[in-house]
């Protein structure tokens, strides 16, 4: 029983710390709950509460991509500026570099994936 119960607190820490590095690494504050929230769900029920961050994940993520875009500017504005904003925001650390890695090969490629 004693085992049982260290495994669930290791993997209940262990559960939590990805969350936050993965919350810290995309720069928001929230994803579907806060931080906090994800903490105590994670204390609770650690299997449940990293199935359910893993879901809501992706969709965070696509919305984040297309603020980016929605600030960047589409096809309309001049490349250099569209460049120039997204450098802007990473290095103001509004994105992570995750986010603008994604968003900076969608510029290479010459197009966006903003989705009204």
């Amino acid at each position: 029983m004693f085992l049982l119960i260290v495994f669930w607190i290791l993997g209940a820490v262990l559960t939590a710390l990805g969350i936050a590095l993965d919350m810290h690494r995309m720069r928001v504050n929230s994803v579907g709950i806060s931080l906090v929230g994800w903490l105590l769900a994670t204390a609770c029920l650690w299997p449940a509460a990293a199935v359910a961050y893993m879901w809501l994940r992706p969709a965070v993520r696509r919305r984040l991509i297309n603020a980016v875009w929605r600030y960047v500017g589409d096809a309309t504005q001049p490349m250099p500026l569209r460049r120039a904003r997204l450098l802007t925001l990473w290095r103001s650390g509004l994105i992570g570099s995750s986010i603008f890695s994604a968003c900076l090969k969608e510029l290479g490629e010459g197009r966006t994936a903003f989705q009204p």
